[in-house]
């Protein structure tokens, strides 16, 4: 969101995504110790530095969950950290058991292409916002389908998985409540993954995905706005966004999942807080495999 006048905008570059991390113990906590992430030889952890230097953590994950048990943080005038960016943890929470990764900012300097540039627009209204991201998927639905055709004429291509799924109707949201959105309608299913029934996308054979959820909610000036991909009924990922002032407001998450067993089940929860119900007006989940 932008306001009227001069708006600075941050781009993120250089983001390095789930990379396995090896948590070290803190030496001198032995009956309650900690664990940590990108530490140096300087501190009390064993050193278990990432392969980038970080600028941020952004996230820690428990096998394939957002784990939000893990204090993150940055402070470059601690010695006890890679570039005084870390990440720890409480024994008790610690699963010694669990593969954990990172996703983090590094440094540019890290990397031997940088941005060279940003080209940025601004839409007048959310109508217009969302009627140009359609138009730039379905640019990019375009380019895809025409690559997945020229492969899979040349027998190196099994049809693209890719199953969306949305509301066709207005559904109303009670307050301060976690609420599964009714989503019943098939945009696209090309291996029979919706299940309108539980609205939900069952995934029935493993691979790498990439979940993407959006919801659109009805006017309300007060509290925030919530939107969750669940992992069979579990919370998988999570975001959260202020109400706006004029219109409608929207939020977006995804997120990039291994999936190692069949029959998963993805679906949406929605929550907000605006002391009244208020309709969601649109909702839509898509489930698209990116590799094995």
């Amino acid at each position: 969101m932008v306001n009227e006048g001069l708006n600075q905008v941050e781009v993120f570059e250089g983001v390095v995504v789930r990379e396995l991390a090896n948590p070290s113990k803190h030496s001198n906590y032995a009956a309650s110790p900690y664990y940590a992430i990108n530490a140096n030889t300087a501190g009390s952890y064993p050193s278990n530095p990432l392969t980038h230097k970080p600028k941020q953590i952004l996230q820690v994950f428990k096998n394939s969950k957002l784990d939000s048990s893990w204090v993150l943080g940055a402070d470059g005038t601690v010695t006890g950290w890679i570039n005084g960016v870390y990440a720890y943890i409480l024994g008790s929470n610690f699963d010694p058991t669990a593969q954990y990764s990172v996703t983090y900012l590094a440094l540019p300097e890290e990397f031997t292409a940088p941005l060279i540039s940003v080209e940025c627009t601004v839409d007048n209204n959310l109508k217009t916002t969302v009627d140009t991201l359609v138009d730039e998927l379905a640019k990019v639905t375009t380019d895809v389908g025409a690559l997945e055709v020229a492969l899979r004429n040349r027998g190196l291509l099994n049809k693209l998985l890719h199953c969306s799924i949305q509301t066709d109707y207005a559904q109303s949201i009670p307050t301060a409540t976690d609420t599964k959105v009714g989503l019943n309608y098939v945009n696209q299913d090309t291996h029979g993954l919706a299940n309108l029934v539980s609205s939900s996308i069952i995934i029935k054979e493993p691979g790498t995905y990439v979940i993407t959820g959006y919801a659109t909610f009805a006017g309300s000036t007060s509290g925030i706005r919530t939107l969750t991909i669940m992992y069979n009924d579990n919370f998988l990922v999570r975001q959260n966004t202020n109400a706006v002032s004029i219109g409608n407001t929207f939020v977006s998450v995804f997120d990039i999942v291994k999936i190692t067993t069949p029959n998963q089940q993805i679906s949406l929860q929605v929550y907000q807080n605006s002391g009244n119900a208020i309709n969601l007006t649109y909702a839509r989940l898509i489930l698209l495999k990116v590799g094995d």
